[in-house]
Order: structure tokens, then sequence, then C-alpha cells
């Protein structure tokens, strides 16, 4: 039996394949009745008696997983000695798709990520399955961009299922980029899926894997050779989150936490004391284009940020890109005594300083008027102008104790203290967003919809994401002077669904991209009137 487009499946019509596995193919499907979206995975295999047994047995148990980051198992079946499973459908992708392999994530994100995958990962192990397959592409972004993990057991039960897979096959499945060495070697175990998170992990902060190399190689590497260390990649990775990530990554199971839980609190714990304070960093703005976290005046982009667990708290709205070193002894808010002397003194000094020219016009006689000084200064201090600024630092402000920003005067013996130019200023990150999004389109509808940008002559494009039909991007539009474009949503579809609106913004010169958030999400109306 041939699977394809269009096929019936159970309760399900299959409408396009939207991704491949080294197991299964995965389509979107259709509920015939209800209309409603699904992800349906069909295993490339067939069965036989013993297999058919197996499968049910195993399926049934991972339907029984209910967790908010488990992709909930809506019905299981077989047709034609073809098995296949209902799952819920994610319409963002996966983290793999949103973080490309490369990317070094926020530290924040990192946290949440970890915390949520192990959370569902402790609920499955305390039901007694292991996922065998934790890796990145197996994450996916629900309809409000919450972190689901799919694919509990489905390489077990592929391998499983086989007529001609053997014992070791079976304990074997896997991705070997993230594979525990007790799991190369055909034993794996609860604390083999803390390993593989481990991997990610290390990923997610260093942009690369451990270990890398062809299949065989990796293999070899992850039984025998110490991972690298993080430090070596990333210099500003604090040593206390390296000896947590370095932990999991232990080649003995015995050595690593006693549960993936422990794991994801040990990192948080280990993240606490870098985490600055809004007035020592900057603040963090949660915009509706996106999330944008200011650091000393430099300003880094996210999209999107996943929406994170309350027990994560104030954690994830405050961490940095990379981990800061702490700043012991910054609690106390006021100006030192120290400073504060200082000051009295400076006002004392400027207070006399008028005086005494005060009394000077007093002492002139009659008729003379005063004039500029012009005595000549020093040999040894050369007088400053215009075009050799003064490079003493700005005297911090005694009432937020923060550095002044205005222009500063250095006064030099005999010569006109001039004001220090400006410093280069740094241009806004780049940001766009959806104005007034429609609530809901029809099915032929050619819509407008208006984007801004805080700079002009960037290029903005519509991204669109439909439930069951393949995605849609308009034609690139320059912003105009006010940073402002209408783009074209050309609405075509076959089925009642929502879409999932973004819009894109590139600017030529700097090459800066960014991504509206949150995204807008439309409802299409198939009804034979708008």
């Amino acid at each position: 039996m041939v699977v394809s487009a269009g096929q019936k499946l159970g309760n399900y019509r299959l409408i396009r394949s939207i991704g491949r596995g080294g197991f299964a193919e995965v389509y979107l499907g259709e509920h015939i009745y209800l209309k409603t979206p699904a992800a349906i995975k069909v295993l490339e295999t067939r069965l036989i008696q013993d297999g058919l047994e197996n499968f049910l047995k195993e399926a049934s148990t991972i339907a029984s997983l209910e967790h908010p980051n488990i992709v909930r198992v809506l019905e299981f079946g077989i047709e034609d000695t073809i098995p296949f499973l209902v799952m819920d459908y994610a319409p963002h992708g996966t983290l793999r798709q949103l973080h490309p392999r490369g990317s070094k994530l926020l530290t924040a994100t990192i946290v949440s990520y970890v915390t949520q995958v192990a959370n569902a990962l402790q609920y499955a192990h305390d039901a007694r399955v292991i996922h065998l397959d934790v890796k990145p592409e197996n994450m996916l972004l629900g309809r409000n961009y919450n972190m689901v993990l799919s694919d509990f057991g489905i390489a077990l039960s592929a391998h499983s299922t086989n007529s001609s897979s053997t014992s070791g096959q079976r304990n074997r499945a896997g991705t070997t980029a993230y594979m525990a060495p007790e799991q190369l070697e055909g034993g794996p175990s609860r604390a083999s899926d803390q390993y593989a998170l481990g991997v990610v992990t290390y990923e997610w902060f260093c942009g690369s894997w451990p270990f890398n190399g062809t299949n065989r190689g990796i293999a070899i590497q992850h039984l025998y050779t110490p991972p690298p260390s993080m430090q070596k990649k990333v210099p500003t990775i604090p040593t206390e989150i390296e000896q947590v990530v370095m932990r999991a990554l232990a080649k003995s199971p015995q050595e690593r936490f006693a549960r993936v839980l422990d794991f994801a609190e040990a990192l948080k714990e280990a993240s606490i004391p870098f985490v600055p304070t809004d007035n020592d960093v900057g603040t963090v703005s949660h915009g509706k284009s996106m999330h944008t976290i200011t650091l000393n005046g430099t300003a880094e982009q996210h999209f999107p940020e996943t929406i994170a667990p309350s027990y994560v708290g104030e954690l994830l709205s405050s961490l940095p890109t990379s981990p800061i070193q702490p700043s012991p002894g910054r609690t106390r808010r006021t100006p030192p005594r120290r400073v504060v002397v200082f000051g009295l003194v400076g006002i004392a000094l400027a207070g006399s300083g008028i005086l005494w020219e005060i009394l000077s016009q007093k002492r002139q006689r009659p008729g003379q008027t005063s004039s500029p000084t012009t005595t000549a200064a020093p040999t040894d201090i050369p007088a400053q102008d215009a075009t050799h600024p003064s490079t003493h630092p700005p005297a911090p402000n005694m009432t937020t104790g923060q550095l002044s920003t205005s222009p500063t005067t250095t006064a030099t013996p005999g010569a006109t203290a001039t004001a220090s130019p400006d410093p280069t200023p740094q241009p806004a990150p780049l940001s766009v967003s959806i104005d007034n999004p429609p609530s809901s389109v029809y099915k032929i509808d050619q819509v407008n919809v208006d984007v801004t940008a805080n700079r002009t002559g960037v290029s903005v494009t519509l991204q669109v994401e439909y439930d069951m039909d393949p995605p849609y991007s308009s034609q690139p539009v320059t912003t105009n002077s006010n940073g402002q474009a209408t783009l074209t949503w050309n609405v075509h579809v076959h089925h009642s669904q929502s879409a999932t609106l973004t819009a894109k913004a590139v600017d030529p010169n700097t090459g800066d991209q960014a991504t509206s958030y949150p995204p807008a999400i439309v409802q299409i109306s198939y009804s034979d009137t708008p």
C-alpha cells in the first residue's frame, strides 16, 4: 500500500506532506467530519502479527501521556498493515526551523526550553516511557508558541514493529549526534534522554554539537572522548553553567543527575547569580513587534520568545544573551560617602571661585573694563581644542548614580574649555509590526495589510502560514519616508482554517533583519458568502 496526499486513513484525509524522518513521514490531515487539522505520522514499515501487538501496546502507552509540553496523540490505527498515529498539529514548526544549526540562543530562552523539555521528559520517565530521540527537530511550537515534545517512542516503535528488527537495532534507535554512550551500546535508560538534552543545551550555548564528523566518528567520540570545553568556544559562558552541562554529558549514567528535572533545576540555579538587574544593564521591553533586550546601550533582538512557564519566573525576562559576571555588593543604590564628600568639596570650590570673581570686579578702578585672562598655558600641558576632545570619562550623576550622557567640558589652564563631541549614535534595532490586522477574511479575498518599520527604505514582506494549505509570501515592498508599507495578501485556500501572519523586514544597507511578534492570527471563512 502506497500512502499519498488525498488518501484516507481512519477518520482523516491526508492533505500534504509536511516532513519526513528516518522511520516515518508526517502529513497534514483533516478530520473528514469535524474539518479539524491534525498531524498524521505514517510509519514506513509493514506489520506482521507480533509487530502488530507491539505497535498497539506502545501506541496505547504513548497516547496515555497527557502533559502540556507533550504533543497529544488523538488516534492511532493500521491501514492495510501500515501503522499511523494522529497527533495535534503544531502550526509553527520545530525549534530546528526556528533556530537553524549554528544558532546561539539567549540564555533566557535556553533555560525556558530546557525547563519545558525536562518537565515533559520527567513526566514520561515517571510513566516508564523513554523518548530516545531528544533533538530540536522533535521540539515543536504549538499554537501559542509553547514548546511541545513529539515522537515519544516513535523511533523505538518503528524498529520494534519491523519483523526483521533485532533487539539491538531496537535499542539503538535515535540520532547519532544526540545519542548517549549506553544507547549506542544497546542499553538505553532514562539517563539517555538527559544526555541528549545535554547535547542540545551545549549546542544552544555554543552554536555547535560537542562532537562533529561522520556518524561513525561521532559515535566513537560519544563513547570515548570528553566533550570540548564550552568556554573555549564561547569564553563568556560562566564556569558554573559549563559544569552543569558537562555533568549531564558524563559518559557514565551514574555520574549524571539523578533525574532529568534535576538537570534543568541545576541549570536554572547556575544562571541566577549572573542575572543583572535592570539598573545595572538596561531594561527588557516587550513590544508588539518583538522582544528587545537592551544591554548598556546595545540592543539584541530575539524572535519569537517562547511563552515561558510561570515557575521560570523573572529569571527569563532579564537574562542576557551571554551570561555576565556577577557584581557582588552592588545592592546599595545610594552614592557612597566618599562620592558625596568629594561632591560637596567640588561645590564649595566652585562657590569660592564665583565669590573671587565678584570681589575682583569690585576692586577694578572706575572706567576700567574687565577682559579675559590671557595667561599662557604651561608647556607641559598642551591646550585642548575641538580636534583633541577630552578623554576623561563623564562624571557620575549624583542623583541617579548613572554616567552622564550630556556633553562635558574639561578646563585646561590658559585655554578655552570646549565641549567634547557626542559619540556616534548607535541606530535603534530594526523592528517591524503589523498594523491592525484583520480578524477574519474570505477564502478568495485580496487583503491589504499595513506594516510599519522603524527605518525607511527597508524591504518588507508578509509571510502567511496556513493550517492546511501551503504557505504564502507576498511580494516585497520598500517602506516610505514614514517607515510604512502596504502588502498584498492574495487569499486563495480550499479549507476553512486559521492563518498566521508575520511581517519580515530586511535593511539592504546594514543587512539587519527583523520579524514581527507576536504574529497575527486570522480566521478564514469558506462559506459561499463573505
